[in-house]
C-alpha cells in the first residue's frame, strides 16, 4: 500500500527527472530543425515555462516534505535524517550590492525558487539558437535588498533525489 508520503516522494522524483530530461534533451531538440520546424516552435514556446513549472513544483513539494520530515524527526528525537540542507547546488548573492558570494544549499535553493521574481536561463546567445544551459539565474528581493542565485540544475536534481532517499520517511 502506498502512503501519502511515498506518493509525494514519487511526484517530486518524477518532476525532478523531467527537469533533468528537459535540460539534457534541449540540445537534441535544437539540432532537429530550423526555426520554422514545428518541433522548434514547440520548444521555443514551452521550454522556459516548463522549466519554471518543474522548478517550482520540485521546490515547493520538497520544502513541504522536508518540513514534515523535520517535524516528525523532532517529535521522535531521530536526528541525522538527510533533508538536503547541506547539499550545494549553486551560488547565492544575498545582497547583490555587497558582492558577497555564498554556497547555495538545496533547501535554500527551494526557498529562492519559490520567492524569485525572475527566473532566467544562463546563455551566451539567443534562446532560439543556443541550448538551455544546466545553469539558471534567479533574482528577487528580500527586506528591500536585491539578491541573485545561480543554480546548477544537475546538482539541484541530484540533491532533490538524495533528499528523497530516506528509508520509510519515518512511517
Amino acid at each position: 500500500m502506498v502512503n501519502s508520503s511515498q506518493q509525494s516522494s514519487a511526484s517530486i522524483l518524477q518532476d525532478a527527472y523531467r527537469l533533468l530530461s528537459l535540460v539534457a534533451g534541449d540540445s537534441v531538440i535544437l539540432s532537429m530543425g530550423t526555426l520554422q520546424d514545428p518541433l522548434m516552435r514547440l520548444r521555443n514556446e514551452f521550454l522556459m515555462g516548463e522549466l519554471v513549472r518543474l522548478l517550482l513544483s520540485t521546490a515547493a513539494m520538497s520544502r513541504i516534505r522536508n518540513e514534515q520530515l523535520k517535524k516528525r524527526r523532532d517529535e521522535r528525537a531521530q536526528p541525522g535524517l538527510h533533508s538536503g540542507e547541506e547539499d550545494e547546488c549553486g551560488t547565492l548573492w544575498p545582497d547583490i550590492m555587497e558582492q558577497v558570494e555564498i554556497p547555495l544549499t538545496f533547501q535554500e535553493a527551494c526557498d529562492r525558487i519559490i520567492h524569485a521574481n525572475d527566473i532566467v536561463r544562463e546563455a551566451a546567445g539567443g534562446p532560439t539558437e543556443i541550448p538551455i544551459s544546466s545553469n539558471i539565474i534567479l533574482k528577487g528581493r528580500f527586506e528591500g535588498r536585491a539578491w541573485a542565485a545561480h543554480i546548477d540544475i544537475v546538482a539541484y536534481v541530484r540533491a532533490c533525489a538524495k533528499s528523497i532517499e530516506e528509508p520509510n520517511d519515518l512511517d
